[in-house]
C-alpha cells in the first residue's frame, strides 16, 4: 500500500520540497504586511545594514534614505506601507556637480510615518 501525504501519493524528496515551498508562498501572499510607525521603525533598527532610520540620524547637509507611509484606516488605527528607501545617509544636492563620480542628484520623496511626505534631493548610485 503506497504512503500517502495529505490524501496523495507520497511525493518524493521534490514533490516535498515543492509542496512546502506552495505552503510557504500561500502564507507569505497572504500575510498581513501592514505595521504600526513603532514596528516600522524597530524594525529598521534591528537591521544591521541600517545606517540610519529617520530623518535626523545624518549628518549636517546629508539625509537618510528610508521612507515609511502611515495613515489612519477606518478602524481608526494607524497602520504603516513597509519601508522602502536603503537606510543610508545621502549627502544633500543640487545638481550632479555636488555629487561623487558614479552617483547622480535624485529627488526622492520621503514619508516619516505620516501621510505627507517631503521632497528632497541627494546623491545616490542609480
Amino acid at each position: 500500500m503506497p504512503v500517502t501525504l495529505f490524501g496523495m501519493q507520497r511525493l518524493g524528496r521534490l514533490g516535498g520540497w515543492l509542496l512546502l515551498s506552495s505552503v510557504a508562498l500561500l502564507s507569505a501572499t497572504c500575510s498581513d504586511d501592514v505595521l504600526t510607525p513603532s514596528e516600522a521603525i524597530a524594525a529598521c533598527e534591528r537591521d544591521p545594514t541600517s545606517m540610519c532610520c529617520g530623518p535626523d540620524e545624518c549628518a549636517p547637509g546629508s539625509e537618510c534614505d528610508f521612507s515609511v507611509i502611515c495613515g489612519r484606516g477606518s478602524d481608526g488605527q494607524i497602520t504603516c506601507d513597509p519601508p522602502t528607501g536603503d537606510r543610508q545617509c545621502h549627502a544633500l544636492c543640487d545638481g550632479n556637480a555636488a555629487c561623487t563620480s558614479g552617483q547622480t542628484c535624485q529627488q526622492v520623496s520621503l514619508f516619516d510615518t505620516s501621510d505627507g511626505g517631503r521632497t528632497v534631493s541627494f546623491c545616490k548610485a542609480p
